[in-house]
């Protein structure tokens, strides 16, 4: 079976998910939720529905990847909040996809960009107490 050929971005991509830690996953799927979500909007302004659509079912797929890592043992209520808000915005993503305007992509973009910076404080945080520790450990 013959492969297509991989793009340097993708393949960058892939090496990244290969070797990135959860947290940071997280992040990279909230980065590709924008990406899409932005995609999405900038389709729909300028007429492209084909594009807006397929930008729309990858943020969908996205927001699917991120209910299913959610880890309920870990933190059920944060887990529930999270399942619910994702939910949300995937049921505004399906209005959108069949809307005019750009006013569910706009909610949705708020959102995930809330979310998004809320990662990486936490995985900014998760990193400096990470180095704490070796630097303790080392002493």
């Amino acid at each position: 079976m013959a492969y297509p050929t991989l793009t340097k971005q993708q393949r960058y991509t892939q090496v990244a998910c290969a070797t990135a830690d959860q947290k940071h996953l997280v992040v990279m799927l909230y980065e590709g939720a924008v990406r899409f979500v932005v995609r999405a909007r900038q389709a729909a302004l300028q007429g492209d529905y084909e594009t807006k659509c397929k930008s729309i079912q990858r943020a969908q797929r996205i927001l699917w990847e991120l209910s299913c890592s959610l880890d309920r043992k870990a933190g059920e209520e944060i887990a529930v909040a999270l399942f619910r808000t994702y939910e949300h915005l995937r049921a505004k993503l399906v209005e959108a996809a069949v809307g005019e305007g750009t006013e569910e992509l706009d909610h949705v973009l708020r959102i995930l960009q809330k979310l998004l910076a809320a990662w990486r404080e936490a995985e900014a945080k998760c990193r400096e107490m990470e180095a704490r520790e070796a630097v303790t450990v080392a002493a």
